[in-house]
């Protein structure tokens, strides 16, 4: 993850946000590019949208699973959570610019392996999480 996290960090340089990360080491069943690809996808939206200058990233160990979990100050209405890992939506109250094809692309890597995902609000915070399979 930490050299998955290196261009991000600059990102949060530039934006004046903390990443708080917190790794436990496990190896995963997913390839590389495809874990670099939803990590940075799910990262730099939290970068992109926070309210706080904070955003925690934390992988951990969880049974036979690994607890990928990103978190950020914000809320999402809830009648649009489901609709961003849609193709081409994005929230109308979006400053930033973007495709709305980053939390899509993330879904598609999560049902291609068939792993459990969640976007959700929690107590002022915006939490996206994945259970991805460790090697045994």
């Amino acid at each position: 993850f930490e050299s998955i996290l290196s261009p991000l960090h600059e990102l949060s340089k530039q934006k004046k946000i903390k990443l708080h990360t917190e790794f436990e080491p496990a190896e995963l069943i997913i390839s590389e590019e495809l874990l670099t690809i939803l990590s940075t996808n799910v990262i730099k939206n939290a970068l992109l949208y926070t309210k706080e200058p904070l955003v925690s990233v934390s992988g951990k160990i969880h049974g036979d699973d690994y607890l990928f979990s990103v978190r950020n100050k914000g809320t999402i209405p809830e009648s649009e959570i489901s609709k961003l890992f849609e193709s081409f939506y994005r929230l109308n109250t979006q400053a930033e610019k973007g495709s709305g094809l980053g939390l899509f692309i993330v879904k598609q890597i999560c049902e291609l392996y068939g792993y459990p995902y969640k976007l959700f609000n929690d107590s002022g915070d915006v939490v996206f999480k994945v259970l991805i399979r460790i090697k045994k």
